[in-house]
């Protein structure tokens, strides 16, 4: 587990308050705890939000973007079972895709307003198609580990590319079971360097090679990101 954390007996833990004010943009995540019928058991909530982070490195402008990363929680006297941590994550990528789906129809309907030449599926109208793909936009979170020692993994993709901004806010991902007091919970955000993506690359001088000197700023950008965000964690007494 990470290092150098901190207790709060409160009902909402902010992985990020040690990140500076930058790295903030790039994520934040906050969890809360909430009693449910069962005085020993505790809903758990999330909140975190993926955005763009800029920086000047080498000689260069670079914007860059997490494209996913793992929560990890660790429980003493206390547990978040598989199964409910299963059942809790196909329900939100459920509700993602949906939200997306009413989102996409929005925006191609939108376009059509603006090219009345335009029209969904195959069927050509001055020369141009229109064709509806849903599948182009992913954002999913799966659960996995031990009871005690469980993990959420995220994959924030769209298409191609990044998705460079989105959050969720306050989803239930779990349940907490108390097995006696004190009860604590460590958690950290872990990312690897495949989970950090350089959305935008502008070189400033002309000398050195982009092909170059962008594979340099890359690996420095992303061990810089990856060891910053070891600042994302906390502990909490339940």
């Amino acid at each position: 587990m990470a290092t150098g954390v901190e207790e709060h007996s409160v009902d909402s833990l902010d992985l990020a308050r040690n990140l500076d004010s930058q790295l903030h943009k790039l994520l934040s995540l906050r969890l809360e705890w909430k009693l449910i019928e069962e005085p020993s058991q505790l809903s758990l909530l999330l909140t975190i939000s993926f955005g763009q982070y800029k920086m000047k490195i080498l000689y260069s402008r670079v914007e860059i973007a997490l494209c996913g990363g793992e929560l990890h929680l660790e429980f003493d006297n206390g547990k978040a079972p598989l199964k409910i941590r299963d059942e809790k994550c196909r329900l939100l990528r459920k509700k993602i895709q949906e939200q997306l789906s009413r989102e996409d129809m929005g925006s191609w309907k939108a376009a059509l307003n603006q090219s009345p030449g335009m029209e969904f599926g195959s069927e050509r109208k001055h020369g141009r198609t229109l064709t509806k793909d849903l599948s182009a936009q992913s954002i999913s979170i799966h659960s996995f580990g031990a009871d005690e020692r469980p993990v959420w993994s995220f994959k924030h993709l769209q298409g191609d590319g990044i998705v460079i901004q989105d959050n969720l806010v306050g989803e239930d991902i779990g349940l907490i079971e108390i097995d006696q007091k004190p009860c604590t919970m460590q958690a950290h955000f872990e990312v690897e360097m495949w989970h950090i993506a350089l959305t935008n690359f502008e070189k400033l001088i002309s000398f050195i090679p982009v092909k170059a000197q962008k594979a340099a700023v890359s690996q420095l950008v992303k061990a810089y990101v990856k060891d910053q965000l070891k600042l994302c964690n906390g502990t909490a007494k339940l």
